[in-house]
């Protein structure tokens, strides 16, 4: 049974300088479907298909999980878990096919039926059991900003909040939860999460670098898993925003990354977040 382009583990051995691949699952030829398989039963003939824009997190019991992409012009609604110690997918929840148009059955309404809209780019946390997906980019090509949660002992996607009208943003007042506050629709963000769970949402894009109306933010949100509100904590509520840098190596109130999509964060025992990279009119290699 034929499977889709390689699945690669990289391994570091400590105190080694050898760092080599494996390759541990899929094919060496390209253009290979999917293998959807029983759903929700891994399986080593299970395999996602070409994909790309994909969103991933690894939760707390080292399951790896994947939702959406794109691929061929098609935008995917499926959500995948992968199992590293038996190397099997398994097909979670989702439509088999591409562009599907996602149903709920009222906000905060769990049922076996709710599914979010095929989507790429979109952000993706994992806290206290459960997946949050926030946004990404439909088969429109518009960018949206609705929000959902995915129970992992249920397998029931949950929806949190509709998207708003042209994906508006309501910033609210800086530092204050509000029922009210959702960040705008925005695509290429860098998620974390702190130990609380809580889930932060830095920068991003409004839609594809290919339409004209499309801007970029260095606004960074709060998601408070316990009152189940948002609030802009930094950055600026007006987009395409100018960095403030003020002296390498010196933490300051003004500071601040500037506008930028698609760049990676990194978490230190500590708990601080670094924030490397992304792009605004140029690409950018600096660290916060």
């Amino acid at each position: 049974m034929k499977k889709s382009l390689f699945f690669l583990l990289l391994s570091t051995l400590l105190y080694s300088q050898n760092i080599n691949f494996t390759w541990i699952q899929g094919t060496n030829q390209t253009e290979q479907t999917a293998e959807i398989g029983l759903y929700g039963l891994d399986s080593d003939e299970n395999w996602p298909g070409i994909q790309r824009d994909m969103s991933y997190v690894v939760d707390k019991e080292g399951l790896f999980w994947m939702f959406g992409g794109y691929s061929e012009g098609s935008y995917s609604s499926i959500l995948w878990s992968y199992n590293k110690q038996n190397n099997n997918f398994t097909f979670k929840k989702g439509r088999p096919y591409n562009d599907s148009d996602g149903f709920d059955k009222g906000i905060n309404v769990e049922s076996y039926r709710n599914m979010p809209s095929g989507v790429s780019l979109s952000s993706f946390w994992t806290s206290n059991n459960n997946l949050y997906k926030f946004g990404g980019i439909t088969s429109s090509l518009t960018a949206s900003n609705d929000f959902w949660k995915f129970n992992i002992a249920t397998n029931n996607w949950i929806k949190i909040s509709e998207p708003t009208n042209d994906g508006a943003g309501h910033f609210g007042t800086k530092g204050v939860e509000d029922i009210a506050n959702i960040p705008p629709a925005l695509i290429n963000t860098t998620t974390w999460t702190d130990e609380q769970g809580n889930l932060y949402l830095f920068g991003g894009r409004t839609g594809l670098s290919n339409r004209s109306n499309t801007v970029e933010y260095d606004t960074l949100w709060k998601y408070n898993i316990s009152t189940k509100m948002w609030s802009w904590i930094g950055g600026s509520d007006q987009p395409n925003a100018t960095g403030n840098y003020n002296t390498l190596g010196q933490e300051h109130s003004l500071n601040s990354p500037g506008a930028r999509y698609g760049s990676c964060s990194f978490k230190d025992s500590q708990g601080n977040i670094y924030i490397y990279g992304g792009f605004f009119m140029v690409n950018l290699n600096i660290i916060y």
